[in-house]
């Protein structure tokens, strides 16, 4: 499992380049995922700028997939991406006043737990 993830990791590295870019993202995700030879499990697709690929790389259920960037408009535009992408409506929308830390949320009861840089704990009820 552990050489599967390495080896994503690689095979993203290496098709990020100029000449990646000009490619479709569908394409390239199929590259990917064909590439590390996977069938299905968790992607974390680190620095996913607009989501395109990040959106991509969920060819089916299969599959449960993260963008993460380190710049809020990215995140942004990520996240209609895939909820665009999904064709899903969204559910609900908020502005966080400062910075999550990717590592630190954990779900329960139907609420969102995210742990803040500055060491705020933010909670979002369901609704």
């Amino acid at each position: 499992m552990r050489s599967t993830a390495i080896m994503l990791c690689l095979i993203s590295l290496a098709l990020s380049g100029t000449a990646a870019n000009a490619q479709s993202a569908h394409h390239q995700a199929r590259q990917i995922l064909d590439a590390a030879g996977v069938e299905g499990g968790i992607v974390v697709h680190l620095g996913c700028g607009d989501g395109k690929l990040t959106a991509a790389l969920h060819v089916n259920d299969s599959y449960l997939v993260h963008g993460l960037d380190t710049d809020p408009e990215n995140i942004e535009t990520a996240l209609l991406m895939a909820l665009s992408a999904a064709q899903g409506e969204k559910l609900t929308e908020r502005r966080l006043d400062g910075v999550p830390v990717f590592d630190g949320m954990a779900a329960a009861g139907g609420n969102l737990y995210i742990s803040m840089a500055d060491g705020r704990l933010i909670c979002m009820k369901k609704e």
